[in-house]
């Protein structure tokens, strides 16, 4: 076997080299603790996140039952209003139609009325001129006067 000797160069190089190696090494203990740290922090804040999901699933299950109530609600009100303007729209159209009557019956008595004041004036004239009695006033018509 041969004897290799060492020199005190290469003893320095490899002196530097284990420095160097165990520089390196420390920096990858501090990475590594630095992301343990991380980890644990994310784990914390990932439980936090999952219990705020918990909390947020359970208000959207109450948010829908509660909408489902209201929409059953909305739908009677619905109908309700569906109901109340088909019951106004009859109600305006026989009040249309009853005052449309009203007048028509109104102008129909006003004509019946000025026919008899004018019949009842034609027979006091006839009267008075057949028979000689004296004539009673004649009664006031509103649409024609009497001559």
């Amino acid at each position: 076997m041969t004897d290799k000797t060492i020199s005190a160069e290469q003893v320095a190089i490899l002196a530097e080299r284990v420095d160097q190696q165990n520089i390196n090494h420390a920096k990858l203990e501090g990475l590594l603790t630095g992301i343990a740290t991380s980890q644990g922090d994310i784990r914390s804040q990932l439980a936090v996140f999952t219990e705020q999901m918990r909390r947020f699933d359970e208000n959207k299950s109450r948010l829908f039952s509660l909408t489902d109530k209201q929409q059953a609600q909305i739908d009677v009100i619905a109908s309700d209003v569906r109901v109340h303007a088909w019951t106004w729209k009859m109600v305006g159209s026989l009040a249309s139609v009853a005052m449309g009557l009203g007048v028509y019956v109104f102008t129909q008595f006003d004509a019946a009325k000025t026919t008899d004041n004018s019949h009842n004036n034609r027979l006091t004239m006839l009267e008075f001129i057949i028979g000689g009695r004296s004539p009673s006033n004649p009664q006031r018509t509103t649409t024609q006067p009497i001559k």
